[in-house]
């Protein structure tokens, strides 16, 4: 009987629970945005809303812990409370593990330490608690973090500790001239320290910290104070927005006052203030004065006051712009000066000007320039509330350059038959050129031109050489071009050519280890893979090379050499100019646009530094930098000599021989470069050189025999004389010297000439007075002197110097010994 029961009331309830299902599968489902409503009766709305508004209950102490001292100190200034908890208690025994509740959940902790060391707190709850399992006493120290920062005024401070025994208070307020109240506590005192108000109290058992304060009646201004502004404001414009930064300084006259009014126009949006003394500010609207920003201060000030305005106006494109700004209310008098920031792409002309004069550039007082950090288009100085409106315009654009050459190097070779030889590699970006115009100098005749090393016919329509271009490849990262190599070539010059870095040649090797081999020798019409350079993936160069040749007189004993590059239509970048002198003459002096680099005339003083490195073996890694470049340049052109008549024949068919002189350039833009030299044959300046020596030896040997003023002041102006032309003519420096030296010993020997006469003819008579000469002074003596002439002999450079130095101090010997004689005859 009980089997069908149960089968009976299973059933039901299966069929129950099915029809459930089919209800709510039948029901239109409740959109995820619908919202319902729920009615309660007003009384328990209104208990509800006064549960929510009631502070929070106290936090308990936890059980065996007890308390002994609690010290709470800190600082508040607008809303934001920063400061620290000291607490010392003790966890009694046999209570196992607890968690000694601390401080509100709701405040920002920072550093945590238990009994000098690093600890942590948990939240647990409403709270932070610490969590120890050690009886005995501690002592944990918490800096914390309570509010936040508003520009609103804040005069309350809640905050809420666990029970437990009195706590300390020492509180810093950024107010002055206020009562504080202290809420389930007694307050010790309250006094002012600089700008704030130090109060000190204690709280009683609760742990409830609730301090509030008020302005003090008796602090209030009695009257209005007499102030007088001082205000600079600095605009910069856009095109949709002005912005603006005024400095007012407030100075009190007579009186005391925490507020300050200031005018407010309609356009103005007051983005920030700021300054020493400010607590706070909002902007109202009044029936009288209309808007007004009222700027409250967080003490009395009797003195000096300095607030910041930060605001903004909005601007209409291509409508007049009026400079509007706050400025203190009456009856402030306020005097001081405006500036504007010259903006990017626009043009600000002065349309209408009202109640300001314009200043000039060195009349912008300093305050206003500090303002900003661009120079200022324009200042105005006023003495009332000014009116200045400006239009604004764009300016027009600039037109870039499509087609620019990003180097042009240059090697002209002067030969002594006076042919100019010249070759020109222009390293070019183009964007739209057809072609490039180079206008050569007046009798040149073009030889040869290439593209990339691909020889190319240009149209030549008189002087000018027409050469046409192509466009700039976009190279990808993975792309490549293929260069062939000419004869000569090496890894170093390839990537000079398209790197415009010698030093990059380890790029072509990683890309072509399959083609080269160990050594990395070059071979002739080998194919290499150039990898394009990290700043060449957006645009490619191409490069053009053209060479000509120009026939000039021969170069004689003296003269003036003007040498000439062909002048582009286009802008150039950077230009380096190689020329090569013969060795048969000597350039003088160099003149033209471009700066020299090498083989410069440096001053004397520098030129003795070197003359002493050089003379006391000091080298230098220039020098044989410079010779071994010379070698190269030399064996490439031996290449090229043996290689003639191949398809991609070197373009040089001149040597690069003689002496080289290296000039560049920097921003050359479309300036022809040009070179004036001033040379001279070597015969010629040897002449010079010896006429040097022969004009220093005369005048030294009269000035050294003749007594006088005439000879010394002949002497000087030789040496004058001879050291300009030292300047420009290399070896007369030592000539100079060796004169002196010649004079000087011929000086010497005259000096010296009747005792040597007299010692020669007592050692011929009595042969034995030569061993009693001999002492151990002179030995020594003519030791160091075989020492100084070995050093010297290793030195040659330095031998004219010696002598001279040694020369000197042997005159100056025997002068003073024969004045000594002289003396002694006379007395």
């Amino acid at each position: 009987m009980r089997r069908p029961r149960d089968a009976i009331l299973f059933l039901a309830v299966f069929f129950f629970v099915l029809g459930l299902g089919a209800l709510a599968a039948a029901a239109p489902p409740e959109s995820k945005e619908s919202k319902g409503t729920i009615t309660l009766p007003l009384s328990r709305w209104r208990a509800l809303e006064d549960q929510l508004a009631a502070p929070a209950p106290p936090h308990r102490a936890a059980e065996g812990v007890l308390w002994v001292s609690r010290r709470i100190e800190g600082r508040f200034r607008k809303g934001l409370w920063t400061g620290r908890l000291v607490a010392r208690f003790d966890v009694l025994p046999g209570g196992g593990p607890v968690r000694v509740p601390v401080l509100d959940h709701r405040a920002v902790l920072g550093e945590v330490t238990l009994d000098g060391d690093p600890a942590a707190l948990l939240e647990d709850g409403e709270r932070y608690a610490l969590p120890l399992d050690q009886p005995g006493r501690h002592e944990l120290t918490v800096d914390f973090h309570w509010g936040r920062e508003t520009e609103r005024f804040t005069r309350t401070l809640d905050l809420s500790l666990p029970e437990g025994g009195p706590v300390a208070l020492e509180a810093r307020i950024a107010e002055r001239g206020i009562t504080p109240t202290l809420a389930g506590g007694a307050l010790a005192s309250f006094t002012e320290q600089g700008g704030d108000t130090v109060v000190t109290g204690h709280l009683d058992g609760s742990g409830e910290l609730r301090l509030s304060w008020k302005q003090s009646k008796a602090s209030e201004p009695r009257g209005e104070a007499r102030i007088e502004a001082r205000e600079h404001t600095l605009f910069r414009v856009s095109e949709a927005l002005v912005t603006g930064q005024s400095r007012i300084d407030l100075h009190v006259l007579e009186g005391e006052t925490d507020t300050i009014r200031l005018s407010l126009p309609q356009a103005v949006e007051v983005l920030r203030v700021e300054g020493n003394a400010v607590l706070q500010w909002h902007p109202l609207v009044t029936e009288k004065d209309g808007r007004v920003l009222v700027v409250l201060l967080r003490h009395l000030v009797a003195d000096e006051a300095q607030i910041r305005v930060d605001f903004q106006l909005a601007n209409q494109p291509q409508a007049p712009i009026e400079l509007v700004m706050p400025l203190p209310s009456a009856p402030i008098p306020t005097v001081g000066s405006l500036g504007v920031l010259g903006p990017p792409g626009l043009r600000l002309d002065p349309r209408g000007v009202e109640a300001a004069e314009r200043l000039a550039p060195r009349e912008i007082p300093e305050e206003l320039q500090a303002l900003g950090t661009g120079p200022v288009l324009f200042g105005y100085r006023f003495e009332k509330a000014p009116r200045i409106v400006l239009s604004a315009s764009p300016l027009p654009e600039l037109e870039l350059a499509r087609t620019v050459v990003d180097e042009l190097s240059a090697s002209t070779v002067v030969l002594g038959d006076g042919t100019e030889r010249t070759k020109v590699a222009l390293r070019i970006r183009n964007d739209g050129r057809q072609y490039v115009e180079l206008s050569l100098p007046e009798g040149a005749r073009p030889l040869r031109s290439f593209i990339d090393g691909r020889e190319v016919r240009p149209a030549l329509l008189g002087q000018r050489l027409l050469l046409p271009l192509r466009q700039s490849e976009r190279l990808a990262a993975d792309q490549t071009r293929i260069h062939v190599v000419r004869a000569g070539e090496t890894l170093s010059d390839v990537a000079n050519l398209y790197y415009a870095d010698p030093s990059a040649w380890q790029r072509i090797v990683a890309k072509n280890r399959a083609v080269l081999p160990e050594s990395g020798a070059l071979a002739k019409d080998m194919r290499l893979e150039i990898p394009p350079a990290a700043e060449a993936t957006k645009e490619a160069f191409f490069v053009i090379e053209v060479a000509y040749e120009r026939p000039l007189h021969a170069l004689g004993a003296f003269g003036l050499e003007k040498l000439r590059l062909p002048g582009l239509d286009v802008d150039t970048t950077k230009a380096v100019w190689h020329v090569y002198f013969p060795s048969s003459h000597e350039p003088l002096e160099f003149r033209g646009n471009l700066r020299q680099a090498s083989r410069i005339k440096y001053d004397p003083f520098r030129r003795l530094q070197w003359y002493l490195q050089s003379a006391l073996g000091v080298s230098t890694a220039s020098a044989g930098g410079y010779e071994n470049i010379l070698q190269k340049r030399r064996a490439i052109y031996n290449d090229e000599a043996t290689g003639g008549g191949e398809p991609f024949a070197a373009l040089t068919e001149f040597p690069l021989v003689g002496e080289r002189y290296r000039f560049r350039r920097i921003l050359l833009g479309r300036e022809v470069p040009e070179i004036t030299v001033v040379y001279a044959s070597n015969g010629l300046l040897s002449w010079a050189r010896h006429g040097a020596l022969a004009a220093v030896f005369v005048a030294a040997a009269v000035a050294l025999r003749r007594r006088g003023r005439a000879p010394v002041l002949a002497l000087v102006a030789t040496l004058v004389l001879v050291l300009c032309l030292a300047h420009f003519v290399p070896g007369i420096h030592r000539r100079i010297l060796w004169g002196l030296d010649f004079a000087l010993l011929l000086a010497l020997a005259r000096r010296a000439w009747p005792r040597v006469r007299r010692l020669a003819r007592a050692f011929a008579r009595a042969p034995w007075l030569l061993f009693r000469a001999i002492t151990a002074r002179r030995l020594v003596a003519a030791a160091g002197f075989s020492w100084l002439l070995g050093e010297l002999a290793l030195r040659p450079t330095l031998l004219s110097l010696a002598a001279l130095v040694l020369l000197s101090a042997a005159w100056f010997r025997l002068r003073s010994l024969a004045e000594r004689r002289r003396s002694r005859h006379a007395t």
